[in-house]
């Protein structure tokens, strides 16, 4: 931290660098906790849960518990879109983001040119995902997201700009 860096996007969620805790306690730097299933090299082979949406839920809570033990003040979670997970899979977590909204923290949803976008686009290469990226981003904050992680900055942001006025102009009928 004292070279600048304020937090640690941790991909493993503590199970390969358990002592990342014990730092951002240290430096007060923010901590990223991801679910992956399995091991980078083998994660996407057959990945399979019983109850996703409850299986990664257990996940960030007995996690985010660890943390707040060691110390760390600030916690985001990241569902890890196309960390372990089958298309299916993915669509479930962002159609049920709002479950994860019970644990207090941000979540942060980085699907930004993923290869599901590519599945659902019948295999169009990453660099020709932008408008699937943008649709997904957009279910993302409607359904809870506070953080997209992004490729393209100046597309994102004009729409989470049209997201907040039709969200705060919806908020004024209630």
């Amino acid at each position: 931290m004292k070279r600048g860096a304020h937090i640690v996007n941790d991909v493993s969620g503590l199970t390969k660098e358990p002592r990342f805790a014990d730092l951002c306690a240290k430096y007060n730097a923010g901590y990223i906790l991801m679910h992956s299933q399995g091991d980078p090299k083998t994660m996407q082979k057959n990945p399979s849960y019983v109850d996703l949406i409850g299986e990664i839920g257990s996940f960030f809570e007995e996690v985010i518990q660890k943390l707040k033990k060691k110390g760390v003040q600030t916690v985001i979670i990241d569902p890890g879109i196309g960390f372990g997970k089958l298309l299916s899979h993915n669509l479930e977590l962002i159609a049920n983001l709002s479950h994860f909204k019970k644990l207090k923290v941000p979540i942060m949803v980085g699907a930004s040119r993923k290869a599901m976008i590519g599945q659902i686009l019948d295999g169009r290469p990453a660099s020709d995902r932008l408008t699937g990226t943008i649709a997904v981003h957009y279910h993302c904050l409607m359904n809870g997201a506070d953080i997209l992680r992004v490729h393209d900055v100046k597309e994102a942001m004009d729409s989470v700009k049209v997201y907040n006025s039709l969200r705060g102009f919806s908020n004024h009928l209630e």
